[in-house]
């Protein structure tokens, strides 16, 4: 046991002898030296749509150090806005490779779908938009997407057309239409043909009544279904042939009272 008084001492000596010092790669040569051969890739060939420049760049994801494009552009994205082909040769940062790339892009001729012409909404009717275009995709304003939509209401409908990967908005405009269209002459003698006065046209009409008034301005007849019309009778009796008069009290579809009078002959009672 050694006390702590004492001391203790070694001695050491160190033996020389040569030192292999090894040279140390780079090692942005070393992990270029092992990249294996690379590409570039621009794309496939691919579609220009109207309105819409497309992008070209490389999607590749190799390290890139210098970009030259057909157009002249060096930079490392480009926008095309006709067609054509595009090629790209550039630099990579390993070693300084060369490298290229050609897509072709075609501009399509984007068609018209049918839809229907701008025209308006009889009472109660419906008018059909339809869209369709070969392999296209929809969606209206509602967010609906079939190809055919039903309008039922006055209003502006707009479509969004994806075709070809190109989308397009078209758009049709429904009027509230209003028309009430009267015979001046009928017959109710229960042939089946122009038995009953009543609108020969009507749209637009969202409610109203038709009055009957002999010529002395009696009220003899009244009804709140204006299609329904008059057969020329009165409580139940035949009336006698002669003019009479109607006046037709309504509102539109946006709520505003009219009113339309004139005059009918009744033949044949």
């Amino acid at each position: 046991m050694v006390q702590p008084s004492q001391v203790l001492s070694h001695t050491f000596s160190i033996v020389n002898k040569p030192v292999v010092v090894k040279q140390i790669p780079s090692v942005t040569n070393t992990l270029c030296s092992r990249v294996a051969p690379v590409k570039i890739d621009i794309g496939r060939d691919s579609i220009l749509c109207a309105n819409a420049p497309l992008a070209l760049r490389d999607r590749s994801g190799t390290a890139l150090a210098s970009y030259i494009w057909s157009t002249g552009d060096t930079t490392a994205t480009i926008a095309v806005t006709q067609p054509g082909k595009y090629w790209l040769r550039a630099t990579t940062s390993c070693n300084g490779q060369t490298l290229s790339d050609t897509v072709t892009v075609t501009r399509i001729n984007f068609p018209k779908p049918a839809l229907t012409q701008d025209t308006a909404l009889c009472q109660n009717s419906e008018v059909l938009i339809n869209a369709t275009l070969p392999g296209a995709v929809y969606r209206w304003q509602d967010g609906s997407t079939n190809a055919i939509f039903r309008a039922t209401k006055p209003g502006t409908y707009e479509v969004d057309v994806t075709y070809q990967t190109c989308p397009q908005r078209f758009s049709v405009k429904i009027g509230d239409y209003e028309n009430l269209l009267l015979p001046n002459i009928f017959t109710p003698n229960n042939d089946s043909r122009n038995d009953t006065f009543r609108p020969m046209q009507m749209c637009g009409i969202a409610s109203g009544t038709l009055k009957i008034y002999n010529r002395w301005g009696q009220l003899l007849y009244e009804t709140s279904d204006i299609g329904k019309g008059w057969n020329g009778r009165v409580n139940g009796g035949k009336s006698a042939d002669g003019v009479y008069f109607y006046l037709v009290e309504y509102r539109d579809f946006n709520g505003q009272l009219k009113r339309k009078k004139g005059w009918v002959e009744l033949v044949g009672g």
